[in-house]
């Protein structure tokens, strides 16, 4: 477990392949792929939510970038007021949410990312594209958001922001 390995403010860079494994960040890190076309990260673990691909939790700041994530559950799951960066980026086919921040605190910035195909989770529920919630904030940028089974860009509850420049939503 390459996670469980690296030093706070490491880096994990992955080779191009297809890693069938969940993950849990939860100290200062960055995962870096080869190129978001030819790293796949598809494992799930199961996560506060319900399964999960990649789970960020805690006050940490963690970036990912150039690699893709897909999965049977959550892409990937942001909480606990941790700072998720995520750019250049492919979150498709995954359950009930592409990428889910949540909790005060907690702040995801997405560059660059394409997150396509997400589908209801076995309870029928969800099939979100970007959503915000429970005072969490979320900045999209330069992205493109499709073919998601219930919404694209969406925040609920009362102090949560989701800002949004140069993104095309469609097919949603």
């Amino acid at each position: 477990d390459a996670v469980g390995k690296v030093q706070a403010g490491g880096r994990i860079v992955f080779a191009a392949g297809d890693y069938d494994e969940g993950m849990l960040v939860s100290k200062p890190i960055s995962l870096v792929g080869r190129c978001s076309s030819m790293v796949t990260i598809s494992g799930v673990r199961e996560g506060p939510l319900g399964p999960t691909v990649l789970e960020v939790k805690g006050d940490v700041e963690v970036s990912i970038s150039d690699l893709r994530v897909s999965g049977h559950g959550i892409g990937i799951l942001a909480h606990a007021a941790s700072q998720l960066s995520v750019s250049r980026a492919i979150l498709t086919d995954t359950q009930a949410g592409g990428i889910l921040a949540f909790e005060s605190g907690t702040s995801v910035t997405v560059n660059e990312v394409w997150v396509s195909g997400t589908q209801l989770d076995a309870q029928g529920s969800y099939g979100y594209g970007i959503e915000a919630g429970a005072g969490a904030n979320v900045s999209v940028m330069r992205s493109r958001i499709s073919e998601n089974h219930s919404s694209g860009v969406g925040a609920f509850e009362s102090g949560t922001s989701v800002t949004v420049n140069e993104v095309w939503v469609s097919g949603t």
